[in-house]
């Protein structure tokens, strides 16, 4: 078999490999009571996008209110929502989940937002000034996500001491969530590549501004 070839197939496996370990984490990351959780410092709440009128996506929507509900039940005493603009200098996601949450009860003192992210990894980049004094946190996201978000938040020195709270497992009905499926088995090994690229810059000193560019 020529090396072409290997490529192939090992790129195929890998991809399968993929696809199967995301589904089986979506599967087993359920919506847990909130009383199964034990108290953090910090409840973050990731994006998931918005109009650029500001209008959040139902998926942005979810998340908060299950970020809500757990700090509604004593979990964190503090809540960190990160996402940036759908088109420039319009509305930040971070803001608009942030005033969502002040609307359902969460009083503006306890949230901190991050309003310049692109992706998931500048979400966590981005919030880690945020979480400098905090060992441990709620991480809140879809299923699907959330095993890619937290890798990602661990590697911009987030919280170690990180607990999953699931908004819902999958998106949508079965041909939106075989496709956000796909979409996330590619951003794993896409994600990867631009993290090892941001970490090799830093070491041959490639400016900071410009490695977060590579993160968009």
């Amino acid at each position: 078999m020529g090396i072409i070839k290997r490529v192939i197939l090992w790129c195929t496996c890998l991809g399968v490999v993929t696809l199967i370990g995301i589904t089986i984490a979506a599967i087993s990351l359920t919506i847990r009571p909130a009383a199964e959780y034990k108290s953090a410092d910090v409840i973050v709440v990731f994006g998931a996008g918005m109009s650029p009128d500001g209008s959040l996506h139902a998926p942005s929507i979810r998340r908060v209110k299950r970020g809500v509900e757990l700090f509604n039940a004593g979990k964190a005493s503090k809540m960190h929502f990160t996402g940036g603009r759908a088109v420039p200098n319009g509305p930040s996601a971070g803001d608009q989940m942030a005033a969502l949450a002040i609307k359902l009860g969460v009083p503006d003192t306890a949230i901190t937002r991050e309003t310049e992210s692109l992706s998931t990894l500048q979400n966590a980049l981005y919030s880690a000034p945020a979480l400098t004094n905090t060992t441990s946190a709620i991480l809140v996201t879809e299923g699907f996500h959330l095993p890619r978000a937290a890798v990602a938040l661990l590697w911009a020195g987030g919280p170690s001491d990180l607990q999953l709270a699931t908004s819902t497992q999958f998106r949508g009905g079965i041909k939106s969530s075989a496709r956000m499926i796909l979409r996330e088995a590619a951003a794993w090994w896409f994600n990867t590549a631009r993290a090892f690229g941001y970490t090799i810059g830093g070491w041959i000193g490639v400016s900071e501004d410009i490695r977060k560019g590579w993160l968009d």
